[in-house]
């Protein structure tokens, strides 16, 4: 695999902000401190990018599976 900055794409991120690239994170300020990992799962935790999906994909599940038991097997056809 290639390295990014070995790329035309990379080579004009270096040359465009090249001297800001090495620099260190800034810490953050006393009036704003960074929240805690703990503290910004919670907060995600409970987001579900498509409303709905999970009961969806349980409905489909359940109905797959009716429609499996539904499904002769080898037995019943040998009368066939």
């Amino acid at each position: 695999m290639t390295d990014a900055k070995d790329t035309p794409e990379g080579r004009v991120v270096a040359e465009k902000y090249g001297d800001i690239l090495s620099l260190d994170r800034p810490e953050p300020s006393r009036k704003h401190p960074r929240m805690a990992l703990g503290n910004r799962a919670k907060i995600f935790s409970p987001f579900a990018a498509l409303r709905g999906f999970d009961e969806e994909l349980s409905r489909e599940r359940s109905e797959a599976i009716a429609r499996k038991e539904d499904t002769p097997t080898g037995e019943d056809w040998e009368g066939v």
